[in-house]
């Protein structure tokens, strides 16, 4: 879903990003939970139509992701396959306190695996934690995965003139791009 930021937000939030967003029942109440854990949200909900209102918020790390309460709009559906949205990740440099955070906030649970924390609500979910070793601040990435190693190889050479390779690169196959508005996202290759 792509929106417009309402005028009295873009000074809080002058850029463009992808945003992971997850359901809660009241906006506000989640907002407020997440201030008394250290986070805060970043402006004010912004009302998407009938029923349906987003509100990004930002950990004590810095991650940032927005919540969201709808009961008209669809959530996402058509995961995993090429082109689709497959997996949020929060890199970060503190991992135990994105965990607290998190797991107070939403309720999850978190399987360790070798690298990464696997984010767990009732089931496994299509996120997880991960470490990052550099200096930089914590920040939810969305992974859509493409056909090809050779659309990552082309975009890697900068052939690819619309997008630029990000601070993360997280594996072969796998890069993280930034997008002309300045929204990162990472790609992976699903194959030849």
């Amino acid at each position: 879903m792509v929106y417009e930021l309402p005028d009295s937000a873009r000074g809080i939030v002058p850029w463009t990003r992808w945003s992971c967003c997850v359901f809660t029942p009241d906006i506000r109440k989640t907002a407020a939970n997440a201030h008394n854990l250290g986070g805060r949200m970043l402006h004010p909900p912004v009302e998407l139509g009938v029923d349906t209102v987003i509100a990004p918020i930002r950990d004590r790390l810095g991650g940032q992701m927005s919540l969201w309460q709808s009961e008209a709009l669809p959530r996402a559906g058509h995961l995993q396959t090429v082109g689709a949205w497959s997996h949020a990740a929060l890199i970060t440099p503190a991992v135990k306190t994105a965990r607290s955070f998190y797991g107070e906030l939403f309720n999850w649970e978190f399987s360790h695996h070798a690298g990464y924390e696997e984010i767990k609500h009732g089931g496994p979910l299509t996120a997880s934690i991960r470490p990052n070793r550099t200096n930089y601040a914590s920040e939810w990435i969305l992974t859509f995965k493409l056909s090809g190693l050779a659309v990552v190889t082309s975009i890697l050479r900068n052939e690819d003139r619309h997008l630029r390779p990000g601070v993360i690169t997280i594996g072969p196959g796998s890069v993280v791009l930034t997008d002309p508005q300045g929204a990162s996202f990472r790609v992976i290759s699903v194959g030849q």
